[in-house]
């Protein structure tokens, strides 16, 4: 499992690396999506397939040597040092990470139901769109949430910006992201992997809401 690990961890800095250096400053956004979901396909696939084949040859079990301690009774238990030795440090580590970080997103989740049920839900055909009493617009699956009180000049635009990320199912890409950053929630290449996806979507949904509303009024 370790190695495993290492293998996905090394892989996702060295595509990372790559992206940044050779496709970060392209215009090529709908490549650039497809590329960078291609990556984690690999880092999750590669690790897995083996390198070597080795011949394995039946050895006889024996019973690992552990230290006793002698006790009064005669009878023999394992010392505290030993004991000690073989806990699990990193796994149990490696474990309550994960455990973590589940439970963040869990209460982010939480937190936005409770935006959608507070809100003024309107369903439209591809997306819902609900008014309520959020500070930043986003979008979430394919609902849009906007602020109440946002200003109606600005309100064209980002509405746009919002439903390309969910016409293009960009959640879909997030919700595999954050798979891949749980996994190796210690590996700074991830965390760095999943804001180069991010910032191509946000590209993307620039790109065709300029192209409706025009680029001087987008803008602005």
């Amino acid at each position: 499992m370790g190695i495993l690990l290492a293998k996905f961890c090394l892989l996702t800095a060295g595509l990372q690396l790559i992206y940044r250096f050779t496709c970060q400053k392209s215009t090529s956004f709908y490549l650039n999506r497809w590329l960078l979901l291609a990556g984690m396909q690999l880092a999750f696939v590669l690790p897995c397939i083996p390198l070597e084949y080795e011949t394995s040859v039946a050895v006889p079990l024996t019973s690992p040597i552990v230290p006793l301690l002698q006790t009064n009774e005669g009878t023999t238990i394992p010392t505290i040092e030993t004991a000690t030795r073989n806990i699990p440090w990193l796994t149990i580590a490696y474990i309550t990470g994960i455990v973590v970080l589940l439970s963040i997103r869990l209460i982010d989740v939480i937190k936005i139901c409770h935006y959608i049920r507070r809100g003024n839900i309107v369903t439209f055909p591809d997306y819902i769109l609900v008014e309520t009493d959020v500070k930043a617009p986003f979008s979430f699956g394919r609902y849009i949430l906007l602020p109440q009180a946002m200003d109606k000049s600005s309100r064209e635009a980002i509405l746009l910006h919002e439903q390309t990320h969910v016409s293009q199912c960009h959640y879909l890409d997030l919700w595999i992201c954050e798979v891949f950053c749980l996994l190796q929630w210690f590996n700074p290449f991830a965390w760095q992997y999943k804001h180069s996806l991010m910032q191509n979507h946000e590209y993307l949904a620039d790109e065709v809401a300029s192209q409706k509303i025009g680029q001087d009024k987008y803008r602005q």
